[in-house]
């Protein structure tokens, strides 16, 4: 599977029928490329367990580090993510390196499609701070720092 494949998957798709060979990495994530995540779930979209196609695709993520996958998708504030981070693939940067402060100014252009908000784990600790595009949620692990690389890309697949 590749970026375009992700980009093009629908909602509660099998996991067996858009990706073979997938590796479960997490609970209910799978790594299906380098950098590329497809999260599940156990049923389907009605919430019927035991469907013999399960598990069921509903998110995909671009994430270039495991603490970076940890942190976001497990909600580990810990996960300290190191090291200059790669610009996002051409397809997910907004005409931009992946930058916060680029990103935002993405914000003012087409503020209709966008959002902006900081994400806590389940005992109020800061996990991440998040600007939503489209079907695109940029990932960035400080409050602040408005020269800081998106460290995960959250991608809501079709419905």
């Amino acid at each position: 599977m590749n970026l375009t494949d992700l980009m093009r998957l629908r909602a509660w798709s099998p996991l067996s029928e858009v990706c073979h060979g997938a590796e479960l990495v997490m609970d209910g994530i799978y790594k299906v490329a380098p950098d590329l995540y497809l999260r599940t779930q156990p049923h389907d979209r009605n919430f019927a367990p035991n469907n013999p196609r399960a598990p069921f695709v509903t998110k995909g993520y671009w994430v270039p580090t495991i603490a970076g996958l940890r942190r976001l998708v497990a909600g580990i504030p810990d996960e300290e993510i190191d090291g200059p981070l790669p610009a996002p693939p051409a397809e997910l940067g907004q005409d931009t390196s992946g930058y916060y402060s680029e990103l935002t100014a993405k914000i003012t252009l087409d503020s209709a499609r966008t959002a902006e908000r900081a994400v806590y784990s389940n005992k109020g600790t800061f996990l991440y701070r998040m600007i939503s595009i489209g079907r695109l949620a940029y990932c960035f692990p400080s409050h602040e720092d408005k020269e800081e690389r998106a460290f995960a890309i959250g991608i809501s697949l079709l419905r």
